[in-house]
């Protein structure tokens, strides 16, 4: 299931909604266009290997700017937690923004629906 969600300078991108991870995951060739750069010393490295064993590099940094889902800007977040990585998509929504609302999905009709939470 994707989620288009605007992105700073990035405009809107889909990104999987992936409900098991808690950051926003973005594919490192997202990183210029944002202005984070990996050797700024707000920026954390981390490199590794996967379940898997392929090697990675993570980067994690904080963005400033509010993201919101594309057309819904009460769907927000601001000062986001955010990790770059190669991904394959565009990037990975988590649990730190789907936590705050009761998400209901409907397959059938290939949508999500965002209630504020009680």
């Amino acid at each position: 299931m994707f989620l288009s969600l605007a992105v700073g300078a990035l405009g809107s991108i889909d990104v999987e909604v992936d409900t098991g991870g808690d950051v926003l995951n973005l594919d490192a060739g997202h990183a210029p266009t944002l202005g984070v750069r990996p050797d700024d010393s707000a920026v954390r490295r981390v490199e590794g290997r996967d379940e898997t064993g392929h090697g990675y590099v993570r980067c994690f940094t904080q963005l400033d700017e509010t993201i919101h889902a594309t057309g819904a800007p009460s769907i927000a977040q601001t000062g986001t937690n955010v990790m770059f990585q190669e991904i394959v998509y565009d990037g990975l929504i988590g649990d730190a923004l789907l936590r705050r609302f009761v998400v209901t999905y409907d397959l059938p009709g290939e949508r999500m629906i965002f209630p504020p939470a009680d």
